[in-house]
């Protein structure tokens, strides 16, 4: 690499004398790995982020603690590291190896990647060769790129050097360069390297895959693998030569509802459909969560008079949910909004309507300025979180509208939420108060109020909120912000951990059917405790999927129910070498080491989400219960089941 320095040749040629060879003995794979005091201080060392404890045992004699060592040093995300991680490169258990690679791909800094680009040649171990290639997505500089990349032609697929594409795409650096290449990928072997390819294609701010029209339609009906299709699905979003015709032949003819929403998502991004093309999949034929997205979607577009009378004719017969979210359509687009209006207030006012299926009818009072008085009133009521945070983003969005009433003075709505004192109305009046495009710098009068609220928010519980109004108070004083570390605040217990057996999985009950775990402890040990401990205190029980986005995510567990409720503790973030794929549960989080409670299944490969997010196990059955789960849906009980394997 032409930016290597003396020092790292030095390192290199060092380096280049010892063989890395794989090696029988491996690191324990059994749960008595946590009842090593040295161990348990390594994964402390990372917890607590002591760089000087931590660096150290990547030289223990004992392969468990090096393991350990070096995992840790992935959530540690320190380029201090660099140095004693590349001399961790020269152990002989791969696995140990493999955590070294993530870990200096954790560090972002180009130095690590100058050092795995120079030993990756004399790297033996496949695994090692695929984590190589992935933290060199994540290190390599600009300036290095086409070296980097000129070896990633010649690099076996099966290590899948594809995420070097897909990583270094998403930063900004090769991209357009680099989809002759892999285009190409999509047609080998590798199911790992078409699937970093897909998503090479589908996530790269700015790619234009024009040129490679046919190849990439015909790479998406040849594929077999439903994850690699459901990626390839989204690329089209970057092809402006797909027509409206072409498609809905590919939505018909798809077997997987998630190929189905990400082709619309395709869709609607090149602007090819119409609010009146998605009738079709309204019906009950149709998966649920299809059909809330075209739902949501159809309302926000423009409607011809004949699609108006057609779903003010038809309303009924659709479920109570989708009509809540088709009613703000018609209302839209009436010329007579008045007894809709009515009907949505009557219909909210029912007592056994799910608060969820309220918060689509206060949506819908976006189009009747007359509803601003009433839709104030529902900000302090505390007891119903959904509604008042539903109900002040909809005042939100109005005031930046034309449907607001001039005779309001949008400042008491801002005092109102305030007062509240609600977490929830703190950080969206933060966020709307720091919006350029508003103008508050100039013309708000409260800054004293924030700066109180602020200092008697309590951390770490309320600590989404704090960041907001931080950021909003330092934007509003024209100065820079810089976001707040969590202080360590929550030692790991390792108690759960090491009364783990390894037939148990966690039976996760709702009203919709049951779905198993399989937990992470090794990758994820502190935040694996955590869930026992909570699960043991019934704490998930009762709960509810708070949020649900077709193809990404069901997410659940809140204490409020809205998505800002947290315990008095944050965890830390536990990057791991797990990757975020079909059915992976992580953990929801306002930023770096802010997580808590609150907890998310994948639907699919979601790979902008590694690195960032805690993947503490996977959905070991049940998949199918997990994709069936709508907003509103309830956790009934979660609890530890014992498989007995004959």
């Amino acid at each position: 690499m032409k930016n290597s320095s003396n020092n790292l040749k030095q390192f290199v040629l060092w380096i280049s004398l010892i063989t890395l060879v794989s090696c029988t003995e491996e690191a324990t794979t059994d749960l008595s790995y946590f009842e090593k005091s040295e161990v348990q201080m390594a994964i402390k060392a990372a917890d607590q982020r002591e760089l000087e404890t931590l660096t150290p045992l990547l030289k223990h004699p004992d392969q468990d603690v090096r393991w350990a060592a070096a995992h840790g040093a992935i959530s540690m995300k320190d380029s201090s590291l660099i140095a004693p991680l590349a001399n961790a490169l020269l152990d002989s258990i791969p696995s140990i190896r493999q955590e070294c690679y993530l870990a200096l791909g954790s560090t972002a800094h180009p130095r690590a990647g100058e050092i795995i680009f120079e030993l990756l040649p004399k790297e033996k171990d496949k695994a090692c060769r695929r984590a190589a290639w992935y933290a060199l997505g994540k290190t390599c500089s600009a300036a290095d790129y086409q070296n980097v990349y000129l070896m990633a032609q010649s690099e076996s697929e099966e290590n899948a050097p594809s995420w070097f594409l897909y990583w270094t795409g998403v930063r900004g650096i090769g991209g357009g360069t680099s989809v002759q290449t892999a285009t190409k990928w999509l047609q080998g072997k590798s199911q790992e390297n078409r699937l970093g390819a897909a998503h090479f294609l589908s996530r790269t701010p700015n790619l234009s895959l024009d040129a490679q029209d046919e190849a990439l339609k015909e790479a998406f009906n040849k594929e077999s693998n439903t994850e690699v299709k459901i990626a390839l699905a989204l690329a089209f979003r970057n092809n402006n030569l797909l027509s409206k015709e072409e498609v809905l032949t590919m939505i018909v003819s798809a077997k997987d509802e998630r190929v189905v929403q990400n082709l619309f998502r395709a869709a609607w991004t090149r602007g090819l459909l119409s609010a009146s093309d998605l009738l079709p999949w309204l019906g009950e034929s149709h998966h649920p969560l299809t059909r809330t997205m075209v739902a949501a979607w159809m309302v926000d577009q423009p409607w011809d008079i004949h699609l108006f009378e057609l779903m003010s004719a038809q309303l009924k017969t659709y479920d109570e949910e989708l009509q809540s979210i088709l009613l703000k359509g018609i209302v839209a687009n009436s010329k007579n909004k008045t007894p809709w209006l009515d009907e949505i207030r009557q219909r909210f006012s029912l007592t056994n309507t799910p608060d969820h299926i309220k918060a689509n009818y206060v949506r819908a009072l976006f189009w009747d300025e007359d509803s601003i008085p009433f839709l104030s009133t529902l900000l302090d009521q505390s007891q119903d979180y959904l509604i008042a945070t539903v109900a002040l983003e909809t005042l939100i969005e109005m005031n930046s509208s034309p449907h607001w009433d001039q005779n309001i003075d949008f400042n008491t709505i801002i005092d109102l939420a305030l007062e509240s004192k609600d977490l929830a109305q703190i950080y969206l009046i933060s966020k709307h108060l720091s919006d350029p495009e508003q103008n508050y710098k100039l013309t708000f009068k409260g800054l004293e109020k924030l700066k109180s609220i602020s200092n008697q928010l309590s951390i770490p519980r309320e600590m989404e909120a704090f960041i907001a109004i931080e950021e909003c108070i330092a934007y509003l004083e024209d100065r820079e912000f810089e976001t707040p570390k969590p202080e360590f605040n929550h030692p790991i217990d390792f108690d759960p951990l090491l009364s783990l057996q390894e037939n148990e999985r966690i039976k996760v009950e709702t009203n919709k059917g049951s779905f198993f775990l399989s937990l992470n402890p090794k990758g994820a040990p502190g935040s694996t405790s955590n869930f026992i401990k909570e699960m043991e205190a019934g704490s998930f029980d009762g709960r509810s999927f708070h949020r649900v986005v077709p193809n990404f995510v069901a997410q659940g567990a809140c204490p409020r129910g809205d998505g800002f409720g947290g315990p008095d503790y944050s965890l830390r973030t536990e990057a791991c070498a797990m990757p975020f794929r079909t059915g992976t549960i992580g953990l929801a989080s306002a930023g770096r080491d802010t997580e808590g409670v609150q907890w998310f299944i994948t639907h699919s490969p979601t790979p902008h989400l590694e690195g960032n997010y805690t993947a503490f196990g996977e959905v070991s059955d049940g998949m199918d219960i997990v994709r069936s789960l709508q907003e509103g849906d309830q956790i009934i009980q979660v609890q530890t089941i014992i498989f007995e394997y004959e």
